[in-house]
């Protein structure tokens, strides 16, 4: 006889233990922290991933920066034999339009000495004029990117670290031969 008076069927208590073991078997899968997938003949476990770092690899970058400015430029005179020739000539022509006898001539040399003189100081006079130059100097900038991240991760009860080139998320994907694979 049913001991606790319940009308159920043989059918009906399979179904019933059936559902129970399913329901009980899902929930102990979920609270397992590694979990095993079988593919092919290489089984994979999970490992829960408990930090990752990104490793910050800093890049200067170095340009030429260029602007136009308005320098004066500063040209030495130079005297030549043409000018203090020009120079004499002209002084002597204004020396002889002075005075009478020796008088003028004494005249006409010392305008020409004098005019050959100004002439020379005239041609040796430095020139400045404005220029148009363009002036380039370096300009450095930083950039920062990740190069990867440092990730510590717990796998069979033990705590591991690795470095990957990506963020790995929640778990990572280990090989019983202990090799790592991102999710």
């Amino acid at each position: 006889m049913n001991p606790l008076n319940l009308n159920l069927s043989l059918p009906a208590l399979a179904a019933a233990a059936l559902a129970s073991t399913l329901v009980l078997g899902s929930t102990a899968a979920l609270a397992d922290e590694a979990r095993v997938i079988e593919r092919s003949s290489n089984p994979v476990q999970m490992a829960r991933v408990i930090s990752a770092t990104p490793n910050i690899e800093r890049i200067v970058e170095t340009r030429q920066q260029c602007s136009e400015q308005v320098q004066q430029v500063t040209t030495p005179g130079s005297s030549n034999l043409g000018s203090v020739l020009v120079g004499s000539v002209i002084g002597g022509a204004a020396g002889s339009a002075v005075g009478k006898g020796k008088g003028k001539t004494i005249a006409t040399a010392t305008g020409a000495v004098l005019g050959a003189q100004v002439a020379r100081n005239y041609a040796e006079q430095p020139t400045t004029t404005n220029k148009v130059v363009q002036v380039c100097q370096p300009v450095s900038s930083v950039r920062e990117q990740v190069r990867d991240y440092h990730v510590r991760y717990e796998w069979d009860g033990r705590e591991y670290s690795v470095n990957l080139p990506q963020h790995p998320g929640a778990w990572l994907r280990v090989s019983t031969s202990h090799s790592v694979q991102t999710m």
